[in-house]
């Protein structure tokens, strides 16, 4: 591993990074309605993840995809749950949420800000019908969901905002000294007005519940965010510049220790998650559909999915 300083550290972006990664990636998803039929198909075709997160005991890890959620336990993937397209997802010590388009005529579409069970069944909670939140995330402990939304919609601002009820009630941000276009989000696990920040500019963060932002890390295309559960000085960051990085980022130090990732050619981590149960186990996904799991803090790192494809 390789450790740096990161200080405004200057990186030249490659032609790949100049493309938000992520827009390609949702892009794809709004329109086409998924069906009652393709939720029924043996899951080894996985057209799109958008989301992962482990439950709180840690035996479960959950997948939001293009056609519903799925769970990996035991080593090994169920059916899909549900067929709703779940994009937004989040989890915290209590609920998972997320928002994206109905699988079927059951729901209004877009379905908001959703709270989801186990099963995939689906509650909505706000902004119903209305809202599409490509760009959310919540504080693991806390409980406040951050969400982006791309136009004003129903008394929600355009812009960074949070509730700290549930979605009952929001606050708009500021969200002050941001460049570029937002690509991840992540909240601090046990502060929840401490808010990071990743767009094709690089890392910016807040400790003012996104009112104002200071830049962390210059010329990173910066496609995935998730803190460390038990310390939230500690984020980790998934991007792209010329090739892929993943990198343990101490934001007080303001350096960064550099994990080996298991891929090298051009793909992105987009999604990052941690076992709130078991130490060292770390799951990230990325843009090209790939689903990595590693028991020692990414040092090795098996393959659960490979370009779509569920390995066996």
């Amino acid at each position: 591993m390789q450790f740096w300083n990161m200080t405004k550290a200057k990186r030249r972006v490659a032609a790949f990074g100049a493309i938000s990664i992520i827009a390609l990636a949702l892009s794809a998803c709004g329109s086409t309605q998924p069906t009652a039929q393709n939720a029924q198909k043996v899951t080894q075709d996985i057209e799109h993840i958008h989301g992962l997160g482990y439950s709180a005991d840690g035996q479960t890890l959950y997948l939001a995809t293009h056609r519903g959620l799925l769970k990996y336990r035991g080593g090994s993937f169920g059916q899909p749950l549900g067929n709703d397209d779940l994009m937004g997802f989040s989890m915290t010590a209590k609920a998972m949420y997320a928002s994206g388009h109905p699988g079927d005529n059951r729901f209004k579409n877009p379905l908001g800000l959703v709270k989801l069970d186990g099963q995939g069944n689906v509650t909505p909670l706000a902004f119903y019908g209305s809202g599409d939140f490509h760009h959310m995330a919540a504080s693991y402990k806390t409980g406040t969901i951050y969400v982006y939304a791309e136009e004003d919609m129903n008394g929600l601002k355009k812009g960074l905002n949070y509730t700290q009820d549930g979605g009952k009630t929001w606050h708009s941000v500021l969200g002050k000294g941001i460049d570029g276009e937002i690509e991840s989000l992540a909240i601090a696990p046990d502060k929840d007005g401490i808010v990071a920040v990743g767009t094709p500019k690089g890392l910016f963060m807040s400790t003012d519940y996104g009112n104002h932002f200071q830049q962390m890390i210059e010329h990173l295309n910066t496609t995935g965010l998730s803190f460390d559960l038990k310390n939230s000085n500690t984020l980790y960051i998934g991007g792209y510049d010329k090739t892929p990085i993943f990198e343990a980022y101490d934001r007080v130090r303001k350096q960064a220790l550099s994990i080996p990732l298991p891929f090298s050619d051009v793909d992105s981590v987009l999604f990052i998650s941690e076992n709130p149960s078991v130490h060292g186990e770390l799951t990230i996904g990325t843009y090209k559909t790939r689903v990595y799991q590693s028991a020692n803090s990414g040092k090795q790192w098996n393959t659960l999915i490979d370009k779509g494809m569920i390995k066996k």
